[in-house]
């Protein structure tokens, strides 16, 4: 799944993810358009989405595979 498509299902729109991170909407757009979330953003989204969409998830390239919890 497309890491926007995950984040639409968590945030309702594009102006609004736009409006809570401090961005214009032309800036998400541009993130879509590159397939990447700014690193300096990934954690304001970890907040948003109540941890539903994770640094893990938007850039695993910079964060790696999610640790798991081992009980």
């Amino acid at each position: 799944m497309d890491i926007f498509e995950l984040l639409r299902e968590h945030v309702p729109s594009r102006s609004a993810l736009a409006r809570e991170l401090g961005v214009s909407p032309q800036a998400v757009d541009g993130w879509r358009k590159r397939k990447q979330i700014p690193a300096d953003r990934v954690l304001d989204i970890e907040r948003i989405t109540s941890l539903r969409v994770t640094r893990y998830m938007l850039r695993p390239d910079i964060f790696g595979v999610e640790p798991r919890v081992v009980e």
